[in-house]
């Protein structure tokens, strides 16, 4: 005899594993404004989480404010233009972009605060002088590239001035991806030697890989293919051409697409996977 009764599952049925792999993709903001709330069982799969994704610009109040109520939570911080934000209490951040940072800030990136920090990216610094900007950067590379953070494998930093190799830089066998601006090709081989596993290496003295300001298409997303398609159409717009660190690159894009794409996406895993 068949049942008349129908099973009807409810979005609270479906497994804890589901709940995690969705969430992943929300940003902290998203995450808490859209499911914190519904239910006991929902709140408790937020609470467990502690690799979201966090952006704070501009110092926006409500995303400070979340920064402060959940900073266990947060494993994927960018940071622009936020001077007013203190993130040493976020010990499980695996990943950092600061962009126009104040002395403090990067005077607050330690391996003390952050043990477990994988990514690294840091442009510009908000400081009063000249002498003001040299002291922090002198400081965090020196941390940085004697194994300070032993997990550290991606580090990009961007318009912080050249540099002379250090001496007392004792090398970072972790790092596999660095980008920093380095005075001459001796002191640039001096690097490579300090860092053995580097499989990437950018010298910031003769690239500029400064990014269109001002442009939407470059706003931080979850989505690879969003870059993609916002890197490809720059390139097939001419009158943006001057973006480009090597022009070249878009010739053999035109020429051949599956290339270029195999040597960007390459590059990217190398490099590091967009997170934030």
């Amino acid at each position: 005899m068949i049942s008349n009764h129908i099973f009807q599952t409810s979005f609270e049925d479906l497994p804890t594993e589901i709940f995690l792999e969705i969430f992943a993709f929300l940003p902290l903001r998203e995450l808490v404004k859209a499911f914190s709330g519904l239910n006991s069982y929902i709140d408790l799969i937020i609470e467990s989480m502690t690799d979201i994704k966090h952006v704070v610009t501009y110092n926006d109040v409500n995303a400070i404010i979340l920064l402060q109520l959940r900073p266990t939570q947060i494993g994927h911080l960018v940071i622009v233009h936020a001077e007013k934000v203190d993130f040493t209490s976020l010990i499980n951040l695996r990943s950092l972009k600061l962009n126009f940072g104040t002395c403090a800030q990067f005077d607050s990136i330690r391996p003390k605060y952050f043990p477990i920090l994988e990514i690294l990216h840091i442009y510009d610094m908000l400081c009063s002088s000249s002498k003001d900007n040299s002291r922090p950067i002198i400081d965090l590379l020196e941390v940085i590239l004697s194994n300070g953070f032993p997990q550290l494998r991606v580090c990009t930093a961007i318009r912080i001035g050249t540099l002379s190799f250090s001496k007392r830089w004792k090398g970072s066998p972790s790092l596999h991806s660095l980008c920093l601006g380095m005075k001459t090709e001796h002191d640039q081989e001096q690097l490579r030697s300090a860092c053995p596993n580097l499989r990437r290496f950018v010298n910031g003295r003769r690239s500029s890989i400064d990014l269109p300001k001002g442009d939407e298409e470059w706003k931080t997303t979850t989505s690879l293919m969003t870059l993609i398609e916002a890197t490809i159409r720059i390139i097939d717009n001419p009158s943006d051409n001057h973006y480009f660190i090597h022009p070249e690159r878009a010739v053999e894009y035109r020429n051949n697409r599956q290339t270029y794409y195999k040597k960007a996406l390459n590059s990217m895993l190398i490099y590091g996977r967009p997170r934030y």
